[in-house]
């Protein structure tokens, strides 16, 4: 049986239309992720999609037809982009791209602060979301605080065990104690322009 047929089982008929949470613990990478991580790697997986996202990211600002349902999000504070499932990077390799892009982001200081697995329940609907929240190295002047790109949160959510989205957003202060985040673009640049091949053994 799998994690959402017991999950399934625990839960009573909803009366109400309040969110349930019925998990939360840390995430540690299972035996299956990490194998699944490495074949998508030895496969280039990460090279192709680096280039698609890459695509897909210059498309949205300039306002093209996308190839993949990739959508920019942008507000005060914050950059990012949503991801949904395509044949062309399908759902089942969302855990996938999102570790990578966390063990490249800890390749170049970015300290992983926290990793969890939360499921809820609302109206019959389970939702699962896989997070990883990373922060730049640890400052060593906090006069004028080096924030790089910013706070990143990389996250795939599912719904009644069918994943919906792959999401990443980084968010940066506006405080005189910081300096100026590095910008979105470079990130991404970084990112996908030049996709390393090496994860974690």
């Amino acid at each position: 049986m799998d994690i959402f047929s017991k999950i399934w089982e625990k839960i009573s008929p909803v009366t109400s239309g309040n969110k349930q949470i019925i998990l939360e613990e840390i995430w540690e990478k299972s035996y299956k992720e990490h194998e699944d991580l490495q074949n998508w790697v030895k496969g280039s997986r990460h090279k192709k999609h680096s280039f698609r996202l890459l695509t897909a990211y210059q498309n949205s600002k300039d306002d093209k037809q996308q190839e993949i349902p990739f959508t920019l999000l942008q507000s005060n504070g914050a950059d990012g982009f949503a991801l949904e499932p395509s044949t062309t990077i399908p759902a089942s390799e969302f855990v996938s791209l999102q570790l990578w892009l966390s063990e490249k982001l800890s390749s170049y200081g970015y300290r992983l602060t926290d990793a969890h697995r939360k499921i809820t329940e609302k109206e019959k609907v389970v939702t699962i979301l896989k997070k990883h929240y990373l922060k730049p190295p640890f400052p060593k002047d906090f006069s004028s605080i080096d924030q790089q790109f910013g706070n990143i949160t990389l996250s795939v959510e599912s719904h009644n065990d069918k994943i919906s989205y792959f999401k990443l957003l980084a968010t940066s202060y506006e405080d005189r104690n910081y300096q100026k985040a590095i910008p979105f673009d470079e990130l991404i640049n970084f990112l996908f322009k030049n996709p390393a091949n090496s994860v974690d053994k």
